[in-house]
């Protein structure tokens, strides 16, 4: 028996070792494992510009830690156990602007759980003040969640937390620009143009600036929609023109206009910005005056009537057609006249037979209008213009006193035969 024993003493010892192993490890099954989340708020793009209003991605990051246990214990811990307490749940996250010269637009965010060694983006909505200096401002970020401290035979403890940081959010120098001195000669039914001084009121310079139209309207077209304006350095200005056209169906008033400028920054980067201005409309002025010259008709007759017709535009118009409409008593005979050309502010006269009935003296109005091809050779037609026209009594012509004159001086000398034959 001793001489067994002694074959073995290797083995009874191993086994005594592997009990006290097996002892330590059961127990660690049950000891529990404690741990907690560690959550932290970054911003990794933190750059804003004045005027714009922009998403920021807040990053949520979770390094949990294990707080208790041996090292054999953390081996033997089940893993679920161990995930548990580094993970943070009903994760919320609230962003607040310390006050200007920005403002967070954003409520809260609701999360969900973030657990250990993963992080999640958070966007919100950050609005600048167009005239916020550049600077670098701080955000304040807080998170709040819940967690599982410790888990230990099979009972968990619930732990809630509430975490702040100081975010920083940089307002970087950049342009920023105003529209003014807008001035036009818009009226509606012709040609014009809107020009204007563009200042770069901004902190930051502008490369390669183009200004852009981006509204659109029925009524008022523009023949280009960019404008470039080149380097415009902050505080200084640039001008520029569109050419625009309104329709005759346009109304009178004032017009919207919305731009965005696109240029480069100090670095290079592409951007935009917008602004925009108002432009006035007005109505359709007169094209041509037209006044009487010889416009007077004899009641029951026939005459020719003449009319001055001045184009009062700043273009020259060709092929003039003009149309003459009465009324009764008025007729027209011939109603239209034409002129090969009327430069601006000259004039033309124009012939039309008109003709009245009889017994009508007195004032009556007639109508004319034109049809005339404008400078760029288009067909336009213009509105009615009224011009009175006067019919006359007839002219005495001396014939009917006469004719009274002779008859009686006949009737005179019948008598005075009479008389003598009687005498005689």
């Amino acid at each position: 028996m001793l001489g067994w024993g002694r074959l073995w003493p290797g083995r009874r010892g191993a086994t005594a070792i592997g009990f006290v192993l097996l002892v330590v490890l059961a127990s660690g099954v049950v000891a529990g494992v404690q741990g907690q989340p560690n959550v932290s708020v970054f911003a990794p793009e933190n750059t804003v510009s004045p005027g714009e209003t922009t998403q920021i991605d807040l990053q949520l990051m979770n390094n949990g830690t294990i707080e208790e246990g041996s090292e054999g214990i953390e081996v033997i811990t089940q893993q679920g156990d161990r995930q548990r307490v580094q993970t943070a749940r009903n994760v919320t996250v609230e962003a607040e602007a310390d006050g200007p010269p920005f403002e967070v637009e954003t409520a809260t965010v609701p999360v969900g759980s973030l657990p250990e060694g993963t992080s999640q983006p958070i966007p919100i909505t950050v609005s600048v003040n167009e005239d916020a200096p550049a600077s670098t401002y701080q955000l304040t970020v807080t998170v709040e969640y819940v967690y599982t401290s410790q888990v230990e035979n099979g009972e968990e403890t619930v732990v809630s937390e509430t975490i702040t940081e100081e975010v920083p959010i940089v307002i970087e120098e950049s342009a920023r620009f105003d529209v003014e001195s807008v001035e036009s000669d818009l009226e509606v039914g012709s040609d014009g143009e809107v020009t204007g001084t563009v200042e770069n009121v901004g902190s930051g310079d502008a490369e390669d600036a183009v200004l852009r139209l981006t509204n659109e309207s029925g009524t008022l077209g523009f023949a280009e929609r960019e404008y470039a304006l080149g380097d415009v350095e902050a505080g200084e200005s640039a001008e520029f023109t569109f050419d625009a056209d309104v329709s005759a169906e346009a109304s009178a008033g004032d017009r919207q206009l919305d731009f965005v400028v696109a240029y480069q920054d100090e670095r290079g980067n592409d951007r935009e910005a917008t602004t925009s201005t108002q432009v006035g409309v007005d109505p359709e002025s007169e094209k041509f005056s037209v006044e009487p010259l010889n416009a007077s008709v004899e009641s029951g007759a026939s005459d020719t009537v003449e009319l001055e017709v001045t184009n009062e535009g700043e273009e020259d118009v060709s092929n003039l057609n003009a149309q003459l409409f009465a009324d009764s008593p008025l007729s027209v005979g011939s109603d239209q006249a034409y002129a090969a050309e009327l430069p601006a502010g000259e004039s033309v006269v124009l012939s039309f037979d008109v003709s009245a009935e009889s017994d009508t003296a007195g004032t009556y109005p007639v109508d004319i209008d034109f049809s005339y091809d404008d400078g760029e050779g288009d067909t336009q037609l213009s509105e009615q213009y009224q011009v009175p026209v006067d019919v006359t009594e007839p002219a005495d012509d001396g014939f009917g006193g006469w004719t009274l004159g002779a008859a009686g001086l006949a009737l005179a000398i019948v008598g005075l035969a009479v008389g003598i034959r009687r005498f005689a």
